[in-house]
């Protein structure tokens, strides 16, 4: 396993990846980090990941055509199949402030599903490296992505090249992964 390094090469279940960010599989998630729930608590995100097997989808925008009509909704009718593999819960993360993630989560049947996390100023997601700056959405936002997070432990990931796509972040390779 490489860190810190611009280019990495990781491994998942499914073969190599190359990507270029300073952050590799097999690394702890930073400490100190919160994410806001839909009712606007914030918590440790090192406190929701400790024991617990969880996919984390990182979207760019609440709302957008992708996020809304294809990622979001193929996460929350594959959440049986995904949690049958042993994963304890669903994020759904977005750099947005807590009031437009609930709204968004509202046009979804997402009880026992999914969860929606706010993260209002990117720290989570710069912390990943895993932010951009958007022209379309007038500021930092997240790349397209899906991940395994064990215990702490980013054990697999799935980046989109682009965020208008949803080719290697979708729950048919998140499945092959678990």
């Amino acid at each position: 396993m490489i860190h810190s390094q611009k280019v990495a090469f990781t491994f998942s279940k499914i073969g190599p990846r190359i990507f270029s960010r300073g952050f590799a599989v097999g690394n702890k998630v930073q400490e100190g980090l919160t994410l806001t729930h839909i009712d606007g608590s914030k918590f440790k995100v090192s406190e929701g990941l400790k024991d617990k097997k969880i996919v984390v989808v990182g979207l760019p925008g609440a709302f957008s055509n992708i996020c809304t009509n294809q990622h979001v909704p193929a996460f929350i009718k594959d959440s049986d199949k995904i949690k049958a593999k042993g994963i304890t819960d669903i994020w759904i993360v977005s750099v947005n402030d807590h009031y437009v993630m609930k709204a968004w989560s509202l046009t979804f049947p997402t009880v026992g599903k999914v969860k929606f996390m706010a993260d209002p100023n990117g720290s989570f997601t710069k912390s990943l490296g895993l932010d951009y700056m958007s022209e379309v959405f007038g500021g930092i936002r997240s790349k397209r992505y899906s991940m395994i997070i064990d215990n702490g432990t980013i054990i697999t990931e799935n980046v989109e090249e682009s965020t208008g796509n949803c080719d290697v972040s979708n729950t048919l390779n998140l499945l092959k992964q678990l």
